[in-house]
């Protein structure tokens, strides 16, 4: 498993989660110093490029496998608040700067800018359909943006700001973290099903699976919420002070559940099959940095993650849910949108 942190330090920090002769241990990979400001957010695609977001307005690449600098984004004017893949095809920014970036990967060009928020862009979601995406900002809104077209389809004013916004794996739900709850939206219903509440302030949510919700923040304290049954079926003080990272990946058969604290260990947890589930701590490093951010990834995940694509479905932006459609057919949302950019820049050229 690589296993990825950024820090207030400047520093992306990478490591292996290791098995071996039953011993799990966190292997330093490296440590890179590229950034001259606080690292906000990391992802890594299937392929093994890492992404990296800082204060200093940049995005970083690094392909992991041959452990190169690929070079430098420099589209946004703001902080990078937000960064994640989708597939191996493209990769979204947002910033403080309130726009929202589409990269493609093949050759690292912004295809497209999303502009509407009006203050800073706070997280990014994509559908695993390709064709919608989330976002949240400090302007109060959660906003709805129709990947085909390339604009924004519904505004929904939440009247707070919330700090992120989550896709389930299957596209059917998706999560809206405010500081002491994480409202979660049934798509086919247009509705909240559920608010989950909690008593710590919350800094992290991942979905387990489409049903499961890993929920953790200040106090050290990480929950698993059951959506179905709208419990939490697990609550695990780490003994640190605050999680700034959580991520979640099938390993050597276990589910292991990596988090990362502001104090500077980055943990790894086997969470037992048994009924309620508990956590047992495998390993842990202390790395002497504030750490803000985590992002984790495993060939397994990536097998699993192929199979939820397969089973998902067409989610339209009316909130109907469609026949399943082929990994060719997700892509064009975004293409399109591509295609729609370089259409006006022709038209532009021509006057």
């Amino acid at each position: 498993m690589d296993v990825v942190v950024g820090s207030y330090e400047e520093l992306s920090l990478g490591y292996q989660l290791t098995h071996t002769d039953g011993k799990w241990e966190f292997q330093q990979m490296f440590t890179d110093h590229s950034h001259c400001g606080g690292v906000r957010d990391v992802a890594i695609s299937k392929k093994k490029i890492l992404a990296t977001g800082s204060s200093d307005e940049t995005i970083k690449l690094f392909d992991l496998d041959k452990k190169v600098e690929l070079g430098s984004l420099m589209e946004h004017e703001g902080t990078i608040t937000s960064l994640s893949f989708y597939e191996d095809s493209h990769l979204f920014s947002g910033s403080e700067d309130g726009k929202i970036c589409i990269w493609k990967t093949s050759g690292w060009d912004c295809i497209k800018t999303l502009k509407g928020h009006k203050g800073p862009v706070l997280s990014v979601s994509v559908h695993p359909s390709g064709k919608l995406a989330l976002s949240v900002g400090k302007d109060k809104t959660l906003r709805t943006w129709n990947l085909i077209t390339g604009r924004a389809a519904f505004i929904t004013n939440i009247k707070e700001v919330a700090e992120s916004v989550h896709w389930s794996p299957d596209g059917g739900l998706y999560a809206v973290v405010f500081p002491n709850r994480v409202d979660i939206y049934n798509v086919e219903k247009a509705a909240i099903t559920d608010s989950i509440c909690c008593e710590f302030r919350v800094q992290v949510v991942t979905f387990m699976q489409t049903n499961w919700l890993i929920v953790g923040g200040d106090q050290g304290v990480f929950q698993i919420c059951d959506l179905d049954k709208k419990s939490k079926v697990c609550t695990m003080n780490t003994g640190t002070n605050r999680i700034k990272g959580i991520g979640c990946c099938q390993m050597a058969g276990d589910t292991c559940i990596v988090t990362a604290s502001s104090d500077g260990f980055i943990k790894a947890w086997k969470l037992s099959k048994d009924v309620p589930p508990a956590c047992e701590l495998l390993t842990e490093v202390n790395t002497k940095f504030r750490l803000t951010c985590l992002t984790v990834a495993t060939k397994e995940q990536e097998s699993v993650s192929n199979t939820q694509k397969k089973e998902q479905e067409n989610v339209t932006s009316n909130g109907a849910t469609g026949k399943k459609k082929k990994k060719e057919e997700r892509k064009v949302g975004i293409i399109a949108g591509a295609r729609e950019k370089k259409r006006s820049k022709y038209s532009e050229n021509k006057h």
